[in-house]
């Protein structure tokens, strides 16, 4: 149960020992893990993914999405925590240090994974002073973009979030309760003991990578820049969990592909240049969509599959 009231302040120490006066308003709900149901926490991330649009069309990041974070209300679902959203043009580098299980590996380690120099600090561009319409950036053109932008001097860059450190986050949060749930699936009758076991201990030991070893932001890290390397990790899975990680996988490709763009070249970090690029629709030939609506229309088909034949997951919150 999520519930804070508005009459209350609170002060909070940041990692770099800032301290933060928060507004704590009236709300009363629960969170994404008491839904009890996958289909139903994969529909509210949709509309988390659709709310976190929002705020990065307005130039502000959440920069703390977590299951706690993440609050149903009257049959919706709403960000709460507001204490590290930022501004685009906001210097400061304050992480949540005790949501760190579904933070990017970029803001974790503090620099740009991708950039071609890491060296320094570096330098965001200043938004424009008024809106101007986002360009359409092919990823097709994205190797012949950076052979051409080889020889210019590269600017050097101060690490900031940006609305991809949000999408990543939400899709370790994705994948924590594909975890957490999955393995609570009815055990067909012909599967022996030995297979079962194989299938609990893949996906513990993955888990673990992902969310629980102290290098957890290693497996991430490899996961974004390396389009296979997930595929690969779920060969031993039980089935039905590592289709609905395949699923997921279709969305973290597409935010390694978008990572690339923005980090090949520096000038392409801006709020601007991150929303504006599109990527082919999964499963509608020749449409192209945003970031964020490849990541809806992956959500929407998983919790439509889940329903589908009376297949969902229930989970408990125990």
């Amino acid at each position: 149960m999520y519930k804070s009231n508005h009459h209350q302040s609170e002060h909070a120490m940041s990692a770099t020992g800032k301290i933060h006066r928060r507004i704590i308003f009236e709300t009363v709900g629960a969170t994404i893990m008491e839904v009890k149901s996958l289909s139903r926490a994969f529909w509210f991330l949709t509309e988390v993914t659709r709310e976190l649009h929002l705020w990065h069309i307005a130039g502000r990041v959440h920069n703390n999405i977590s299951i706690e974070n993440i609050v149903i209300l009257n049959g919706h679902a709403k960000l709460g925590d507001m204490d590290y959203a930022k501004h685009d043009e906001d210097e400061r580098h304050d992480v949540c240090m005790d949501t760190t299980a579904f933070v990017a590996a970029e803001v974790h380690r503090g620099y740009y994974i991708l950039l071609g120099c890491k060296y320094g600090p570096v330098i965001i561009p200043s938004p424009p002073s008024s809106p101007q319409p986002y360009k359409e950036l092919d990823v097709t053109d994205l190797m012949a973009t950076m052979s051409a932008m080889a020889t210019d001097e590269e600017p050097e860059a101060a690490f900031q979030p940006n609305p991809l450190h949000d999408l990543e986050s939400l899709l370790w949060v994705a994948l924590f309760l594909v975890f957490e749930t999955v393995l609570g699936v009815d055990r067909a009758p012909d599967v022996t003991d030995k297979q079962w076991d194989g299938y609990e201990r893949a996906q513990h030991l993955l888990a673990a990578a992902l969310f629980g070893f102290r290098d957890f932001d290693g497996t991430r890290s490899l996961i974004i820049t390396s389009s296979a390397a997930f595929g690969y990790m779920l060969k031993d899975l039980h089935p039905r969990v590592a289709e609905i990680c395949r699923q997921l996988d279709v969305a973290l490709v597409a935010l390694g592909n978008a990572y690339l763009i923005a980090e090949g070249w520096p000038r392409r970090l801006s709020f601007e240049d991150i929303l504006s690029q599109k990527f082919a629709h999964p499963w509608i030939p020749g449409e192209r969509v945003s970031l964020h609506k490849r990541f809806a229309v992956v959500f929407v088909r998983l919790s439509k599959l889940l329903l589908a034949g009376d297949q969902d997951i229930m989970f408990s919150t125990s």
